[in-house]
């Protein structure tokens, strides 16, 4: 579906080319509804494709040559769907050392923390408690994410791209809007691009702030309700709620400068509380793509 797009936009059928990213999107419906898992995994890259499309088909340079279109969409570096910046990755690619070591260091982490979450499973403790639960599962998801973007790097810096973690020590974020900058920044230079620019970027901020959020929930809203064949509103919530965090986040990192390493400990308190309480929406819908997330009953229907 990507490579006709390509091929679309070297022609004059090119706003074909649109249908065809719409496409790219809800190809994971191939998969059977009963398998969420690989519907998820599969919509992460039918995503990481529509959104490289996109890009080429809003750019105003030059198409390129049918070999580096068909480059680009190849969906590695996962989510740098930013034709400059994939170019720029690989152009200014050094060897460094230690790649290796990395690369075994966060696939041995990840291991161990899926192995803790099949172990706790059935754990009668989390069980009975779901905001128990949900904290020990957000400490968790924290730390499977954050080795498994170190893993997903070191194989980016070993073929050849100089590249950061995609989700880069997110529990340093002194507020909301320093955590979403370091979570998934692929993703976040995307919508910096693609969304907060087309709504007037700096001069119209609190429009186009929300029309960013607005759009990430609608797309994480889509790509969940794929893999789970249930629109439940959930992640368009969490999201679009992440708007006044991020209004608000000047004034919060204000506050830290002026307080100095307490000021900083508070807005980090207060930036980790917010996702713990947020999170519950977004993790509903883990739950129901990976069935042993949550031990106990979640709350919400």
């Amino acid at each position: 579906m990507a490579g006709v797009a390509i091929l679309l936009l070297r022609s004059r059928l090119r706003v074909l080319a649109w249908g065809c990213a719409a496409g790219a999107l809800s190809a994971p419906l191939i998969i059977p509804a009963t398998e969420p898992f690989p519907r998820a995994a599969a919509s992460i890259l039918s995503l990481d494709c529509a959104f490289r499309l996109v890009d080429l088909l809003r750019t105003r340079r030059p198409i390129a040559s049918l070999r580096e279109s068909l480059w680009f969409i190849v969906p590695f570096p996962v989510m740098n769907a930013l034709w400059d910046w994939k170019r720029l990755c690989r152009e200014r690619w050094i060897a460094r050392p230690g790649n290796w070591r990395t690369l075994i260091a966060g696939c041995v982490a990840f291991a161990v923390c899926w192995g803790v979450l099949d172990a706790t499973a059935k754990n009668s403790l989390l069980a009975a408690n779901h905001l128990l639960d949900h904290t020990f599962k957000l400490i968790l998801f924290v730390a499977a994410v954050e080795s498994g973007a170190l893993a997903l790097c070191a194989v980016e810096r070993l073929v050849g791209f100089q590249t950061t973690p995609i989700v880069n020590r997110t529990w340093e974020a002194v507020t909301p809007a320093e955590f979403w900058r370091r979570w998934n920044d692929r993703i976040h230079a995307w919508l910096y691009r693609h969304i907060f620019r087309t709504f007037g970027g700096t001069q119209a901020s609190v429009r186009a702030i929300l029309a960013t959020c607005v759009f990430s929930g609608l797309f994480h809203e889509l790509m969940f309700g794929i893999s789970t064949s249930r629109f439940d509103g959930y992640q368009l919530a969490f999201f679009t709620i992440q708007a006044p965090a991020i209004l608000l986040s000047p004034r919060l990192q204000s506050y830290a400068k002026r307080r100095g390493a307490l000021g900083a400990a508070c807005s980090r308190a207060i930036t980790i509380a917010w996702f713990w309480a947020t999170s519950l929406l977004f993790f509903h819908g883990i739950d129901r793509v990976i069935p042993i997330h949550y031990t106990s009953e979640p709350w919400l229907p």
